[in-house]
């Protein structure tokens, strides 16, 4: 997850840049997210935060950002009851940036009612073509209401990631550099633009370390979407 405290995992608004802070503003609850963890919360007027996310920063190269990698992004939402309705207001909007700020893509939800019940919304970014280099996040809410306090739309596990792990995917560095050769039969392997084989068969391969990457043994655990 390329979000940091995705979750309030510290009880904190730490690494989240503060747009609006209207009502009451924001506050974390402390048992009230998706499995009894903690959870951001939102006031009577709106709140919204962000998270921008410099992918060069993070080592990710400009070949790979370059070939268009697949995104993902996701977030849960969910209604504070204040005895009545949890009917509240939600928002998200992700961005894909370019080195100069412009956007390659990008997704709004509009505004959006809350339930009583925990939701997900989540996509992808696909074929927007090259020059990514920062993905900006941000989502809000506001009670529907004029309840002081904190009963306004909540949110937890925050989510963006990039798809393809494999250090080099295809033959943009015109070699083999990151690949394993098991096999190199008849003329061998040789790359042109692409990967090709010879006459006999020609095998390679790429085993990807997750938690080298990243990953912590948590999400990993949790059986994420695999693309």
């Amino acid at each position: 997850n390329l979000i940091r405290n995705s979750s309030a995992q510290n009880s904190t608004l730490d690494y989240w840049q503060i747009i609006n802070n209207g009502g009451d503003g924001w506050t974390v609850f402390g048992n009230s997210g998706v499995d009894n963890t903690p959870c951001f919360a939102t006031s009577y007027e709106w709140d919204i935060k962000s998270q921008t996310i410099d992918l060069l920063a993070l080592g990710y190269s400009t070949a790979l950002l370059d070939n268009a990698p697949t995104v993902l992004y996701s977030d849960r939402y969910m209604g504070e009851g204040n005895g009545s309705t949890y009917s509240d207001y939600y928002e998200l909007t992700v961005e894909l940036r370019d080195g100069s700020g412009g956007i390659l893509a990008s997704y709004t939800s509009g505004t959006v009612t809350c339930t009583d019940q925990w939701q997900t919304i989540k996509g992808a970014f696909r074929n927007y073509g090259p020059g990514l280099r920062y993905i900006y996040f941000e989502h809000g809410g506001r009670d529907n209401g004029n309840w002081a306090g904190y009963y306004g739309a909540k949110m937890d596990d925050a989510w963006l990631s990039i798809v393809n792990n494999m250090y080099y995917s295809d033959a943009g560095t015109m070699s083999l550099s990151g690949w394993q050769v098991t096999m190199n039969g008849g003329d061998g392997w040789l790359v042109d633009g692409c990967f090709r084989t010879s006459y006999i068969s020609d095998i390679k391969h790429q085993t990807i370390d997750l938690v080298e990457l990243g990953y912590t043994p948590e999400e990993l655990d949790s059986q994420p979407y695999i693309h």
